[in-house]
């Protein structure tokens, strides 16, 4: 029985549940299911394959793990194709990383230690690979920065500039996936990085993280790799140090 983006069959040499990830996984990846495409429901979709509507069920929940559906409950609902990119990759790893820390299966110093692992070789590449519009871009982002009003680094748009810097400095890495690693990285300590402090102390952070970033800016912009490690590994364990305090601080209080 073919549907209107190609044929779902029974396939013997596997097992069931195998074969319905295997063919739709395929279909999607081959953009035979574009993205937002919504999927036929599970009784349609038992009767393509031959096989059991819990078998579909897992399927699909498989498939929504790697992050290839969404599913939506209601009347209106369904199963639905996810854009496969960049972003996709980067929400997939964000949400998992950021599950395993809730469970206490991820430390602050094994996290920390990946944002190195990760960002040291994307401030290399970033400051030999940068073009001028990236440069300008960073530029900005900073200029902002020291311009904001209340000069606290938990002020929401300090934090959003600050993102912006980092994800516009893994870009000008021109490595796709190591830009996606670190995006993920950072967004996954965003939380720690800004927890409440006082202001005095809030402001300190505010003057520190814009100089860290005015100095990996120049290093960059220099197309200089050692200074650019340099910075950012001083900027690294500064944020790690910020994060044991906030978590102490969860713990105590």
């Amino acid at each position: 029985m073919e549907n209107e983006t190609g044929a779902f069959h029974p396939k013997g040499v596997v097992r069931p549940r195998v074969q319905v990830e295997e063919q739709i996984r395929a279909a999607i990846l081959s953009g035979d299911l574009p993205a937002g495409h919504r999927l036929q429901s599970e009784a349609e979709l038992s009767r393509l394959f031959g096989v059991s509507r819990n078998t579909v069920r897992e399927g699909l929940r498989s498939l929504e793990t790697q992050g290839l559906i969404t599913k939506i409950p209601g009347a209106g609902g369904g199963s639905f194709v996810q854009r496969v990119d960049q972003q996709s990759l980067s929400r997939l790893l964000e949400d998992s990383v950021g599950n395993l820390i809730q469970l206490g299966r991820i430390s602050v110093d094994e996290l920390s230690a990946m944002r190195e692992y990760l960002e040291v070789p994307a401030v290399r590449l970033a400051a030999q690979n940068r073009t001028d519009e990236e440069l300008e871009t960073l530029r900005a982002i900073i200029e902002r920065q020291a311009s904001l009003p209340h000069s606290e680094l938990s002020d929401a748009e300090n934090r959003k500039l600050n993102l912006d810097f980092h994800h516009t400095v893994a870009k000008a890495s021109h490595n796709l996936l190591l830009n996606t690693f670190v995006h993920a990285m950072h967004r996954v300590t965003e939380s720690a990085q800004y927890a409440p402090v006082p202001h005095s102390e809030g402001h300190a952070a505010w003057e520190s993280n814009v100089r860290h970033h005015t100095e990996l800016f120049q290093a960059i912009e220099a197309r200089d790799p050692d200074a650019a490690e340099a910075v950012i590994r001083v900027h690294l364990n500064y944020i790690e140090g910020r994060m044991n305090r906030a978590i102490t601080a969860d713990l105590n209080s």
